[in-house]
């Protein structure tokens, strides 16, 4: 089986997607930013822009803060985070019975990560994966008599 291939079972295994990718490389150069990372830099909080790439500097805060949303770029930039930031999408595990689950894609939940490589992005959106399945069976547990 090819490599492709195999990822395409491992996302079906999981119950997973990407719903974007961006190659932070091609897509935050000097005042061109493709559409999806210019929704990102100006439309996600805070914490999901730390979620996927680790704490801010309190300078690039401050200059988002005041509208410049050229200063995470500008921050990615010099620290080479130049890599993979992909949306993985996962829908939400209803767990009826201690072996059975249902889940519908119409309710489902998504994180941002990022890698230097594209390797590292998809390991850490199936490690987020694995962690909202083992929150889904805690809570299930938690409500089974």
């Amino acid at each position: 089986m090819g490599a492709m291939k195999k990822l395409c079972v491992r996302f079906d295994e999981a119950t997973a997607r990407i719903d974007r990718i961006i190659l932070l490389a091609g897509a935050i150069g000097d005042d061109a930013l493709s559409k999806d990372a210019e929704e990102f830099f100006t439309d996600e909080d805070f914490e999901t822009i730390e979620g996927a790439f680790g704490p801010l500097p309190a300078w690039v805060k401050e200059e988002m803060e005041a509208g410049d949303a050229g200063a995470v770029t500008e921050w990615l930039f010099r620290e080479e985070k130049l890599g993979f930031l992909i949306q993985v999408a996962t829908p939400i595990m209803e767990m009826p019975g201690k072996n059975s689950f249902r889940y519908s894609w119409g309710y489902y939940t998504f994180k941002w990560v990022y890698g230097d490589t594209l390797n590292q992005a998809l390991r850490a959106g199936f490690l987020w994966i694995r962690e909202q399945r083992k929150k889904e069976k805690a809570k299930a547990k938690a409500v089974r008599p």
